[in-house]
């Protein structure tokens, strides 16, 4: 095109991506407490859940209701969730911060004070994505919580 300048756009998107994470010791201590916190969920509740998305009759079956609804795991909405021992969920969340498009991890915990505890104390430390920012940090800078 003579004497018109052309403007490409381009659009960089990126996504923060939420997780809960159930993490102890060892695989099975973690995942022992996910089956409890499954056996014990409020199926009144749930049930409720399901009847709802059941309501919504124009949209399709990938609605976030449905997905919330979904017995696999209701109890917690469905979201993502990394249930292992420090050291798995650590690697799991390596391979997340490999993600194209993955800008952040925006994270919740079972049992909140415990769990930003034990993350900062137990998974952090053996994450490989954080070790240039984890290593340089003076002790006072990594305390959490």
């Amino acid at each position: 095109m003579t004497g018109q300048t052309r403007l490409f756009f381009v659009h960089n998107y990126s996504s923060y991506v939420l997780f809960m994470i159930i993490a102890d010791e060892t695989d099975e201590l973690a995942r022992a407490k996910w089956e409890g916190y499954k056996a014990g969920a409020d199926t009144e509740a749930l049930a409720w859940l399901t009847e709802q998305s059941g309501k919504d009759t124009q949209s399709g079956a990938d609605t976030n209701v449905r997905q919330m609804a979904d017995p696999t795991s209701a109890v917690n909405i469905n979201m993502g969730t990394l249930v292992g021992s420090y050291a798995n969920v650590a690697k799991m969340m390596d391979d997340i911060a490999t993600v194209p498009g993955a800008e952040g991890i925006l994270l919740t915990f079972d049992d909140f004070l415990s769990g930003i505890e034990n993350f900062g104390q137990h998974i952090q430390p053996l994450m490989n994505s954080r070790a240039d920012i984890f290593n340089t940090l003076p002790p006072a800078a990594r305390e959490v919580a």
